[in-house]
């Protein structure tokens, strides 16, 4: 079992004075997420757009020269060729913390994602190209490994949508009901059949020569992602190097990282304010309203140490216990995943073409994942 060393620095021993002074300013790390579209601005410029142009035909072989569109924030590179096929480009803009391998097993782990859903569910996944396999396989000039898929051509943003559903003066409400539940559907169906897929570890998976699915990695997971982007020298050597094999030993990494989070960042949490959304997706944080009352954030940080010390009063007592610990496990991913700006409608078909991109996803424990996606409770 993998026993939390730094747990001790609350079990039982004095923690000098002096080391809370050490202040991690949480200023730094919300500048520097709100400056994310100035340190994607280098991927805009011109000569990388004609870069990637020769890249692509190279990579795809004899379809002949391609040219690009323009690239929006946050959207993939658009390549198309002179028959009409259409390609995407997409990178995860690294942080500057990330060590290439880590850079490299962000985008193996989309990949090798999407492959398992598009081979295992009937969830809609674009069909994969090429991609980075190793620290030598990037871009040409940004340096970043990638991925390339074959454009979803029908459809449009879901979010924009129902937007322009509920907004419409021709359409009643009885219609845009009976659309909105059709849409909700299918999400739900697609939400319900991942959770039909099982394995008998807890990580991330791959595919022998023969076809078969078997979890062989650790898990990669979205504190660890987090952890790694905040803290400087983030340790790394705490993590798993294999899938864990029993919740219990999966807990007790987490009460590890909690530690590292609490201590690395020098940072309470300070609660920030929930605001629901207007167009149908879930609740999202207000970067720019946080409630810094003191009152608050002393009653957040008295229920966080609680929470830390009553997770490990309660892991032998859940995890241990017949059906609970062994399994079954089942993916996982961030609720950010299942956000409908993501999601991309074919109205004419009435049928959603791409759903999601699968990026921290990880086999976790059945009996401990009960909360849908926030998308799909504002729906009723």
């Amino acid at each position: 079992m993998l026993a939390p060393r730094s747990l001790k620095r609350e079990m039982g021993e004095v923690v000098p004075l002096d080391l809370l002074s050490v202040a991690f300013d949480p200023v730094l790390s919300l500048k520097d997420r709100h400056n994310s579209s100035d340190r994607e601005s280098w991927v805009y410029q011109p000569r990388v757009y004609r870069s990637l142009e020769v890249f692509v035909a190279d990579r795809l072989g004899d379809r002949g020269p391609c040219t690009s569109e323009p690239k929006l924030p946050g959207d993939p590179y658009r390549f198309h060729f002179s028959d009409g096929f259409c390609v995407s480009l997409r990178i995860n803009c690294p942080e500057p913390s990330d060590p290439d391998v880590i850079k490299v097993e962000k985008i193996t782990r989309v990949v090798e994602w999407m492959k398992y859903f598009s081979a295992n569910t009937s969830i809609p996944m674009p069909h994969i190209l090429s991609f980075s396999r190793d620290v030598s396989d990037v871009l040409p000039i940004l340096g970043v490994p990638f991925y390339l898929v074959e454009t979803v051509k029908r459809g449009k943003s879901l979010r924009r949508y129902l937007t322009a559903l509920r907004e419409s003066e021709t359409v009643s409400a009885s219609r845009t009901n009976e659309v909105r539940s059709n849409i909700y559907e299918q999400i739900s169906q697609y939400y319900l059949e991942s959770r039909r897929l099982t394995m008998d570890r807890i990580g991330s998976m791959s595919a022998d020569s023969s076809g078969k699915w078997e979890v062989t990695k650790r898990p990669f997971t979205g504190t660890m992602e987090y952890l790694l982007s905040d803290i400087p020298d983030c340790p790394m050597h705490e993590w798993p190097e294999e899938p864990f094999s029993t919740a219990e030993d999966y807990f007790w990494f987490m009460c590890e990282q909690n530690m590292t989070a609490l201590w690395g960042l020098r940072s309470l949490g300070v609660p920030r304010r929930l605001d629901p959304v207007a167009d149908d997706v879930s609740p999202h944080w207000e970067d720019d309203e946080f409630n810094f009352d003191p009152e608050k954030v002393a009653k957040c940080a008295r229920l966080r140490f609680r929470a830390r010390h009553g997770f490990l009063q309660l892991i032998k007592e859940l995890a241990t216990e017949e059906g609970y610990s062994n399994g079954p496990f089942v993916p996982a991913m961030p609720h950010l995943d299942w956000e409908l700006f993501r999601v991309i409608y074919d109205q004419r078909t009435k049928k959603i073409n791409y759903l999601f991109e699968p990026r921290t996803i990880n086999f976790m424990p059945l009996p401990f994942l009960c909360i849908p996606p926030p998308g799909l409770l504002s729906s009723r």
